[in-house]
């Protein structure tokens, strides 16, 4: 979804959150639903997890788009 807002122009920061929302009501729904399985129990830190989860993978795609943005300008200057 972080690449999909990079390609269509939107600001990271909107994508950001996009992916943010989605996995908070995803992590939400899944442990909602878990409350009613006998063998499963809802816990708000396995919600957390999934949060957590969700930042780290942003900001490894930020720096990565950071990077490869910083080595394209510097590459277009070299040539």
């Amino acid at each position: 979804l972080c690449a999909t807002g990079a390609v269509l122009g939107q600001p990271a920061w909107r994508s950001y959150l996009i992916v943010l929302s989605i996995v908070a009501a995803y992590g939400a729904i899944d442990e909602v639903t878990q409350a009613f399985v006998p063998t499963r129990s809802a816990e708000w830190r396995d919600w957390a997890a999934d949060m957590a989860g969700a930042m780290c993978g942003i900001l490894v795609f930020a720096a990565v788009a950071k990077w490869l943005a910083a080595r394209s300008c510097s590459t277009a200057v070299a040539v």
